[in-house]
This record gives structure tokens, C-alpha cells and sequence, in this order.
């Protein structure tokens, strides 16, 4: 109850006039930085240190100087000044977000887990931006984020470029994906692991080597001194996610993205006993480009939802 009858006593630009008459060591000086007459400050002064009940500021042979209790105002009247700026110019940029327009580019694997409430959230805060999704592999989406031919881009990592400010968002665990039919899909519900070197002379369904998806695959096979043979490569999982449905090949993704698959006993996720497959997911943009009002509020909406949907890397990424 005191607290709310002395915020209705104090008025903010009473705290204004109280910080400029400190900086400025002088109540003539102060009104005219305020453009007003020193009087009438001197008055707002007063009314200012009734309100609070104390003296707050005094006269001395160097001029104007906060007293003890006025010393400590000044700290919280600088800090909701401060506050009041940065709330002035969050307003001035939802302002200048009610229009623009941002080009966002994926890479497939990395983002249809989130990408659908990423721009739900987006759109419900920004309806009138325009916004233009660009579906590349990995290679050519941080080659052209890079150039300035995309503003932002979600790509798996990892990703050193020297010119691009690199942020990882989450990881999620790549599992071998097979048909519900397949000689290995009784090991789920057993909850025996696969070792890779049980995949020899499997097909493999692969997106082409350009997206990060594949060269991580191709990594773990290496280490196995096994090449990856695949006999259908994709531009993107969509489809690869088809055709290992009706067992026309295996494929390794994020257990979220088959999840509805799997449900319907479709598809089967297995663990890869070693090495740990885990993909990397993150955010690009240029380290020395301008951020547009718009393309600034994405990356807030992208961290956002990504936190949320993966509340147990949030302590981890902090």
C-alpha cells in the first residue's frame, strides 16, 4: 500500500528533473538543458522531495550534490529512466515491424521439427511482414546467408565461416529409420541398439552430400572403415521418409520428424549403438550486416520457440 501511495505522489518527469539538476550540478544549468525556468524545476524539485519525505539534494561551494537519501534515488530513478528508454524503443521498433519483409533459409532436417510453430508465432506478432522460406542444402544455405542473399538461416552445424555469427539452438539424437517390416524393427521393442556394421549391403536413403544430414552419416561410417552406399539419394527428407515407409530403404533423421509414422506403426526408431549421432541445429546471420527491425524480431521468435520446445537445453545453451 506505501509503495503504490508514493508512486502515485512521484511523477516520472519529477525524476528527470532530479537526475538532470545531478549530472548537471546546477539548477540553472538543469533548466536549461530541460528548457524550462529554473523556478519552475526548483518547484518540481520540491515537490519531489515531499513526496519522499526527505531532502535530497544540497547546495555546497561546487554546486548541486545528492544527499545520502539522495544518492539512493538517484540509483532507481536512473535505472526506470533507463527502462522507459529501452521500453521507448522496443514500441519503435514493433512499430517498424508492422511491415518488411525477412528471407529465411533451412536446410530440411534441421527445422521441420520447429520451423511450423516458428512461423506461427511469427505471424501471429508480425501478420503483415512478408516472409519468404528458402529450402537449400546445407552447403548453399550458409554459401548464400554468407553473400547477403539470405537475412537469417537455420542450419545444421557444424558451420566456421569467419563473416557469420553462429548460434546453436538445440540437438536431437539421429535415429536409423526403417519400415515397420524390417528384419531390425523388432530390436525397438526389445530395446536392443544397431550397430552400424549390421547396415552393410542395407539401401540407403540419403539426401545428397551437400546437406550436413549426409556428411554427419558419412562421418560415422568412416569410422567403421565403411562406405556409405546409398541407392536413392534426395534433395531433402520428405520424401525419403516415403519410401522407407514402404521399405524401399533405410534413413537415418530425428526421431521427432517420423514421430506420427511411428505412432501409426509405420516406421520403427533404432539406436545406433556408436558412435553418438547427434545433429546440431543452428542460427547464421552475417556478423557485420544490419539486422532490419523484422529480421531482428525472427531471431528473438526462433530462440524463443526453440527454448520452449527443448526446455532441457536451455540450461546447457545459456
Amino acid at each position: 500500500m506505501l509503495e503504490r501511495e508514493l508512486a502515485q505522489r512521484i511523477e516520472l518527469r519529477q525524476l528527470l528533473y532530479f537526475v538532470t539538476v545531478v549530472k548537471e550540478h546546477s539548477f540553472s544549468r538543469a533548466a536549461e538543458v530541460l528548457n524550462m525556468g529554473q523556478p519552475g524545476l526548483s518547484g518540481q524539485i520540491k515537490k519531489l522531495e515531499d513526496a519522499v519525505g526527505i531532502i535530497l539534494l544540497e547546495r555546497t561551494a561546487k554546486g548541486v550534490k545528492p544527499t545520502e537519501a539522495g544518492q539512493q534515488l538517484l540509483a532507481y530513478a536512473q535505472r526506470i529512466l533507463n527502462e522507459l528508454k529501452l521500453a521507448e524503443r522496443s514500441m519503435d521498433e514493433i512499430r517498424e515491424v508492422t511491415t518488411g519483409h525477412v528471407i529465411l533459409g533451412v536446410t530440411s532436417a534441421s527445422t521441420f521439427s520447429h520451423l511450423a510453430a516458428i512461423i506461427e508465432e511469427y505471424r501471429r506478432l508480425y501478420p503483415r511482414v512478408q516472409l519468404q522460406i528458402v529450402e537449400l542444402p546445407t552447403e548453399t544455405l550458409v554459401e548464400s546467408v554468407r553473400m547477403g542473399l539470405l537475412d537469417l538461416t537455420l542450419s545444421v552445424l557444424p558451420v566456421e565461416v569467419e563473416e557469420l555469427e553462429v548460434e546453436h539452438l538445440y540437438s536431437e539424437n539421429l535415429r536409423l529409420i526403417v519400415s515397420s517390416r524390417h528384419r531390425l524393427a523388432d530390436r525397438a521393442s526389445r530395446g536392443e541398439k544397431v550397430k552400424l556394421p549390421e547396415l552393410l549391403g542395407e539401401p540407403l536413403v540419403l539426401p545428397y552430400r551437400q546437406y550436413g544430414i549426409r556428411q554427419q552419416i558419412e562421418h560415422a561410417y568412416n569410422l567403421f572403415g565403411m562406405k556409405v552406399q546409398t541407392s536413392i539419394e534426395l534433395m531433402g527428407i520428405g520424401v525419403a521418409v516415403q519410401l522407407a515407409r514402404r521399405g524401399l530403404g533405410i534413413t537415418f533423421l530425428p526421431e521427432l520428424l517420423v514421430a506420427d509414422e511411428v505412432r501409426l506403426g509405420e516406421l520403427v526408431c533404432l539406436t545406433v549403438e556408436e558412435p553418438d549421432l547427434i545433429m546440431r541445429t543452428g542460427l547464421l546471420f552475417r556478423r557485420d550486416a544490419y539486422l532490419p527491425p523484422a529480421c531482428r524480431r525472427m531471431v528473438e521468435v526462433i530462440q524463443r520457440v526453440c527454448r520452449l520446445q527443448n526446455p532441457d537445453q536451455v540450461q546447457a545453451n545459456g
